[in-house]
């Protein structure tokens, strides 16, 4: 088996010059709703499910049942299970899983606890392990998050984070964003990528504001949370190409930074509070990019009782493959994960934050 694994480390400029953009603004509803899973393989992780495209134009969505200790497979056109990985026939504990993804409808590759320890499962329930050596002592194994996760880019290339450790936060930040390794051989490439200068003097942002990745043929696209400005880099030599304006109709010109240094009262009100980007998303149906803005709201709500960060308005920007600023789309549906887009032919999916294997669609139809 060849090829390259692209892995995203966690490790720019001031908003000045920004302009507001004359782009339409659309309101969307729900299209419709897909639900996976039945009585007997329940309580589904969606923030851990992803969509995989085959080869012959189906889309897959998988999912991590913890209860059954196995990983399913879904035909989103059919709406019928398609597969199982049974993850106790090879030894493995769904709950020691960092992340996975789909390279085939055959294969999955897995990332385990054991750090760093990158598994392949097949439908046959085999298993083998990847050649993969660390970089250098300073890094470890990142517990991926929504937007910042273990990713198949290609037939060839996977995408996944690691951790940095450096005493000093200058040190922290002026490491590289993403790693591209040659799997089989378990050897770095070259590095790329890096934080914005804003997070160097900012005293630190919750980790939901860390970068979000978005790869579409040989281009990444970094987004940052408290940034307006979108980062290119050409992904089959790790050059920086350019940096576009990308602001939102609904933030202002200069986000809050967070007075953060461990979670508390206070970076919880500045969740629910500020305006900020969350995920970064190639659509390769469409051919264009969307990026996630949580919009601003009060503390309290009308009863004085405390929002919570998803009762916020929301909205989805909606970009060319060259990122020219589209449109965009204020989504009006409540009990959303608006956190954890998946983008698929029948347009977006997005989880529902209260049936745990029930997600909703929204498309180029659902206007109100």
């Amino acid at each position: 088996m060849k090829g390259i694994i692209v892995i995203t480390l966690l490790i720019s400029s001031a908003c000045n010059h920004l302009k507001d953009f004359n782009v339409p603004i659309k309101n969307k509803t729900i299209a419709d709703s897909l639900t996976v899973g039945t009585n007997q393989n329940k309580n589904l992780t969606n923030s851990r499910a992803q969509v995989f495209r085959s080869v012959s134009g189906i889309d897959y969505l998988l999912n991590v049942s913890q209860e059954n200790n196995s990983i399913f497979q879904y035909d989103i056109s059919n709406r019928t299970l398609f597969s199982e990985y049974s993850l106790s026939d090879v030894g493995i504990n769904a709950n020691l899983i960092l992340d996975f993804t789909c390279i085939s409808t055959d294969e999955i590759v897995l990332l385990k606890v054991e750090a760093p320890h990158i598994c392949l499962i097949n439908k046959r329930n085999t298993t083998s392990d990847l050649k993969f050596t660390l970089p250098d002592q300073s890094y470890g194994v990142l517990q991926p998050n929504n937007n910042f996760r273990l990713t198949t880019v290609d037939d060839h290339h996977i995408a996944f984070g690691l951790r940095k450790h450096s005493k000093s936060k200058i040190g922290y930040f002026m490491k590289p964003i993403i790693s591209v390794y040659d799997f089989p051989n378990g050897s770095v490439l070259f590095d790329f990528g890096k934080y914005p200068l804003r997070y160097f003097f900012s005293s630190g942002f919750p980790s939901m504001l860390n970068p979000s990745v978005a790869y579409a043929r040989n281009k990444v696209v970094l987004s940052f949370g408290p940034q307006h400005y979108l980062y290119i880099y050409n992904l089959s030599n790790g050059q920086f190409v350019e940096r576009v304006t990308a602001k939102s109709n609904f933030t202002p010109k200069k986000i809050q930074s967070c007075k953060w240094k461990a979670p508390s009262q206070e970076t919880y009100n500045y969740l629910v509070t500020n305006p900020f980007y969350l995920g970064i998303y190639y659509d390769s149906y469409r051919d264009r990019f969307y990026r996630v803005v949580k919009h601003s709201q009060d503390l309290e709500n009308h009863k004085n009782q405390l929002n919570s960060f998803y009762s916020a308005s929301w909205s989805i920007m909606v970009f060319t493959n060259q990122l020219k600023f589209i449109e965009e789309w204020i989504v009006n549906a409540s009990n959303l994960d608006f956190t954890k887009l998946l983008v698929t032919s029948k347009g977006i999916l997005i989880p529902s934050l209260n049936e745990s294997n029930k997600f909703y669609i929204i498309n180029e139809e659902s206007i109100l």
